[in-house]
């Protein structure tokens, strides 16, 4: 009489399983703390002219904050060439946001003009420390669930309380945000093209504003730091 013989049956897939993860783990990114030093880049009668460095805490090469840096520098020599062209002039003006440690910010404030010429634009330069990504504006927009159009909207709404004689708003554009201490997108900074008269202040009829739409209540107010 022929004995059949019993082969235990081995179940596969929880030791696939446990490869992948010891895998993954073997690959994960790994991501350094990344901190932020405010150094004068030029000494003027009313201050200094102070912009951001970006550096990570052991030294190493990391591409986000070499991005940072790269769009910091751009400015720096903007602001630099400005210097020797008596008809070229560049502000620049950095605000740091310490509110929350998980989020490095810089908004940058620049005006430049050139001749009869002049422009004025800002820029949120915003690092998450657990994620190791800058995050652009498109980002806080999803962050706080709301569109570029929602924001501009409301802004739009809110100009005629702001409106300067017969001036007309033109369009908006959101340049910046900040993040609060709960890790919320609170403000967007919203940039307003307005037309105007000609005239010897503004010999193309034109000029910007800045104002700040408060995520939590959608208020809309002047922004902070001109």
């Amino acid at each position: 009489m022929s004995r059949i013989l019993s082969i235990p049956k081995i179940h596969i897939w929880p030791y696939l399983l446990c490869l992948i993860l010891l895998l993954s783990g073997c690959t994960e990114k790994h991501v350094p703390r990344v901190s932020v030093e405010m150094i004068a880049l030029a000494r003027e009668e009313d201050g200094d002219v102070m912009v951001p460095k970006f550096m990570t805490s052991d030294g190493s090469e990391w591409d986000p904050v070499t991005e940072l840096n790269r769009q910091v520098e751009s400015l720096e020599n903007l602001y630099l060439s400005a210097q020797a062209d008596e008809d070229h002039s560049f502000l620049l003006e950095s605000y740091p946001d310490s509110s929350n440690p998980d989020y490095l910010q810089v908004t940058l404030y620049y005006e430049e003009s050139y001749g009869t010429e002049s422009e004025a634009s800002l820029q949120s330069l915003v690092y998450d420390q657990d994620q190791g990504v800058i995050l652009r504006n498109q980002d806080a927009l999803t962050m706080a669930g709301i569109s570029g159009v929602q924001v501009s909207s409301a802004v739009g709404k809110a100009y005629p309380s702001f409106q300067r004689g017969e001036d007309e708003l033109h369009s908006t554009e959101v340049q910046g945000f900040a993040i609060d201490e709960n890790g919320k997108v609170s403000d967007f900074y919203v940039k307003l093209f307005i037309y105007t008269e000609e005239s010897d202040l503004y010999p193309d009829g034109k000029y910007e504003l800045f104002y700040v739409y408060h995520t939590e209540d959608g208020s809309v107010a002047p922004f902070p730091f001109r």
